[in-house]
């Protein structure tokens, strides 16, 4: 599964470029892609190119890591971010990697996630390649969705967050 992503920034556009991507992976990512384009959970998708393993989406704000929005209160904010992602649970997917550096907002405060590089449906088998992921990166040693769940709900009370 390794591969590397080249991202820019271009106007009001993030381009993603995948190199070295197994096409099984590729077709996994493009499908997280355009699932949180088409249901209001990420950046809107403007084009997605297969010969060229590249994606570009709108570019969206942000979420700090310091604080909340100018005019938003953590409460607010937390609220949200809960929405969305009962939203994406409850539409079958997680995201694997829920961080405040992959969430983001749109106008007034639209969540949406981005970084799809393990956002996935949930299954009733976990991949392979998730389980790997989560053990190295996460030091799980029983990777079960539950717990991937339990974790995206709790995960983000961090110092702005935590009320």
């Amino acid at each position: 599964m390794l591969y590397s992503k080249v991202t820019s920034i271009e106007k009001d556009s993030v381009i993603m470029i995948y190199n070295q991507i197994d096409s099984s992976v590729w077709d996994r990512i493009k499908a997280a892609a355009l699932f949180l384009s088409d249901n209001d959970l990420g950046p809107k998708v403007e084009s997605i190119n297969d010969e060229t393993m590249t994606i570009v989406t709108e570019k969206v704000n942000v979420f700090s890591d310091i604080a909340p929005p100018d005019g938003v209160s953590a409460k607010q904010a937390r609220d949200a971010i809960d929405r969305s992602v009962n939203k994406l649970h409850d539409a079958g997917w997680v995201h694997g990697d829920l961080a405040i550096s992959n969430i983001g907002y749109r106008g007034d405060l639209e969540v949406i996630f981005f970084d799809y590089d393990t956002i996935h449906r949930v299954t009733e088998d976990i991949p392979e390649w998730f389980r790997l992921w989560r053990e190295e990166f996460f030091d799980e040693t029983d990777v079960a969705y539950k717990n991937v769940i339990e974790y995206e709900k709790t995960a983000l009370y961090n110092d702005w967050l935590d009320f």
